[in-house]
């Protein structure tokens, strides 16, 4: 515990540091990377440091979705989008995207990003997706930009739109749909049972402990998903496809391990070839 106390307040000091080179008016630091040119903020120390020092964030897995979606996608959907290093090279892609993200002070980046790839498909929205239109508390973690989320108990955060996919996208097709909500994923879906009926793939965090800090059940989440969605892939060294059984086995005898977090893609129909890879396997 005081190892911790100690890692955050180090991190809180550097980042004071950090954001004092850019001064009054800086915005932000810009990355040349993978995920194309990002501007992001120096004191954030997960997705901007990794961006910043490795030129890439988790690319490997957005190159795997774009297979998976193909190459001639009507719509992808990003809820959670952060500052665009998931939306930018899937932009490329699909005819359209859409990207909602409720920090303000990530969307101020989401949209810089954005312009400064010359996206000309992207439609942005800053709003808290959850099951209610209903405005949300929704606080920021300003060392972990990418961890903020809404607040469901007291007033902290600051006050912000909230509505539901369903509301958002009424009967739209989506050919995927991205979820990293920070524990808020159940509330996204149960706000979202028309979209989810009319989305043929859909990419989302599993998160135990922080889903229980949304008063959230992992399993009920995963019931949920399967009543939509009969095959579930984890990307390893090559992907894995599992059935409904298989899959809650897997994730109910790893859960209870201390931060545990996996990206889950679910679909309605097996993969082509060329996202399943050489060495595919089916549990």
């Amino acid at each position: 515990m005081k190892g911790r106390i100690h890692k955050t307040i180090g991190r809180v000091i550097r980042r004071k540091l950090r954001m004092s080179v850019l001064s009054r008016h800086g915005i932000g630091v810009l990355a040349e990377t993978k995920n194309g040119f990002l501007v992001v903020e120096p004191g954030d120390f997960a997705l901007g440091r990794q961006l910043l020092q490795h030129g890439e964030y988790d690319y490997r897995d957005v190159a795997w979705l774009s297979e998976c979606v193909g190459h001639d996608a009507e719509r992808i959907v990003v809820v959670g989008a952060h500052i665009g290093s998931i939306l930018i090279p899937l932009s490329r892609v699909c005819r359209e995207i859409i990207g909602y993200e409720a920090d303000i002070g990530n969307f101020r980046l989401l949209d810089i990003n954005v312009r400064l790839n010359e996206v000309s498909n992207a439609r942005l929205r800053q709003i808290a997706v959850t099951d209610q239109p209903k405005a949300v508390r929704f606080r920021r973690n300003p060392l972990n930009t990418g961890g903020s989320s809404v607040v469901l108990r007291g007033n902290k955060g600051l006050e912000v739109e909230g509505s539901t996919l369903d509301l958002l996208l009424g009967r739209a097709h989506v050919d995927m749909l991205i979820i990293d909500a920070e524990g808020h994923e159940l509330h996204v879906l149960k706000g979202a049972t028309c979209c989810l009926n009319n989305t043929r793939l859909l990419y989302i965090e599993f998160a135990p402990e922080q889903l229980a800090e949304h008063r959230s059940d992992p399993i009920a989440m995963l019931d949920l998903l399967f009543e939509f969605f009969p095959l579930m892939y984890v990307l390893g060294k090559t992907a894995v496809e599992y059935g409904p059984a298989a899959a809650k086995q897997k994730l109910e005898s790893e859960m209870h391990r201390r931060g545990y977090l996996m990206n889950l893609l679910f679909s309605r129909s097996r993969l082509g070839e060329s996202a399943l890879g050489e060495r595919f396997s089916s549990l």
